[in-house]
């Protein structure tokens, strides 16, 4: 198995052979003779034990019920412990002295990883490893933040970069993949911000200029889409989600409002080229999900280019057309997709 994820994977399709083993037999009658199902079961049980024993899977579905909930749990943990730091931070961090604040947060911080590394060599599901890591980051984002203000720093992206490194380091040394997602996050920043002081604006005012949000995307779906061997293999499929989520607001954001584009063009002109790549791009998207078997990237191409078509609607038909005319439109529009999409559907399957 090359992760957790495969295993996982491999125990759900082992339930649902079950199942469909026993639905079979309630309408053709037996369809396996006893040594051959004896056989089966053996194997079967057996794999699912070295499962469970060396991944910690769930092999039932009340069991994967329950693994998202341990999840969940782990996370509202994680963020009330974090609100814990900031208030006691509040209360009582004016009473003392610099030297003690300085030691306080390094504290923190060696605490946690300390915590995340003690509960990573004691539980395969790594939840409350998972916790502490969070704790920790959340810790290191405080201590760099603070450490600013008493020395009168002043504010730079610089220091998403080592929140990236940071949160990337915990990421790819437990696995933990809500911390791959802050180091995406934190990446983002850094990078805008950089490309943001190169062109002459103060660095935080990326939010304005969407487009420089791009390179990230870029990379993240590079990097989704390029195989992870023997290196925390259940992480590109993260990489592809943002990469193109991000991809596609930016793209849905400019198809709409051309102001605030870095290019040198009327406003018409840029929403225009934003509106034909986003559906070049949806397009590709959905090919490439469904040559790779990835749902996710087929759902956000469809999702994208569903919206884009509509964009597009409102731009030719909204200020001339009746408005219950253009919603009938859309409404055809959308059973035009669906035809599509079940063509396409019917036509890879017959290939298959």
């Amino acid at each position: 198995m090359a992760g957790r994820m495969d295993a996982q994977a491999r125990a759900d399709r082992i339930r649902v052979f079950q199942e469909e083993l026993t639905q079979l037999e309630s309408e053709l009658g037996e369809v396996l003779d006893d040594a051959q199902r004896q056989r089966i079961t053996q194997h079967h049980e057996q794999l699912l034990a070295d499962l469970a024993q060396q991944y910690d899977v769930a092999t039932t579905t009340t069991g994967r019920q329950l693994a998202l909930g341990l999840r969940f749990a782990s996370f509202l943990g994680a963020l009330a412990i974090c609100i814990a730091v900031v208030l006691f931070v509040e209360r009582f961090w004016g009473g003392l002295t610099t030297g003690v604040q300085v030691g306080l947060l390094a504290m923190g911080t060696a605490v946690a990883l300390a915590l995340t590394e003690f509960a990573a060599r004691r539980e395969k599901t790594l939840y409350f490893a998972g916790l502490a890591a969070m704790v920790a980051f959340a810790a290191f984002v405080t201590d760099v933040t603070i450490v600013d203000q008493i020395y009168s720093r002043i504010p730079s992206p610089h220091n998403f970069l080592l929140w990236t490194v940071f949160a990337g380091a915990l990421a790819y040394g437990y696995g933990l993949r809500v911390l791959l997602l802050a180091a995406l996050i934190t990446l983002t920043v850094w990078i805008a911000g950089v490309l943001a002081m190169l062109s002459g604006l103060y660095w935080i005012d990326f939010f304005g200029w969407l487009e420089l949000l791009l390179p990230t995307a870029a990379l993240a779906v590079v990097l989704g889409v390029t195989p992870h061997r023997g290196i925390r293999e259940e992480f590109p499929w993260l990489y592809r989600l943002f990469g193109l989520v991000l991809l596609f607001w930016v793209v849905l954001w400019m198809s709409a409002n051309g102001a605030g584009s870095l290019l040198p063009l009327a406003n018409g002109t840029v929403e225009a080229i934003y509106q034909v790549f986003g559906l070049v791009a949806a397009g590709l998207t959905i090919w490439y999900g469904i040559r790779e078997g990835w749902s996710d990237v087929t759902n956000i191409g469809v999702g994208a280019f569903t919206i884009l078509l509509f964009i597009k609607a409102t731009d030719w038909w909204w200020d001339w057309m009746p408005h219950w005319l253009f919603f009938l439109v859309l409404g055809g529009i959308a059973v035009g997709v669906m035809l599509l999409l079940k063509r396409l559907k019917i036509r890879l399957g017959e290939a298959s």
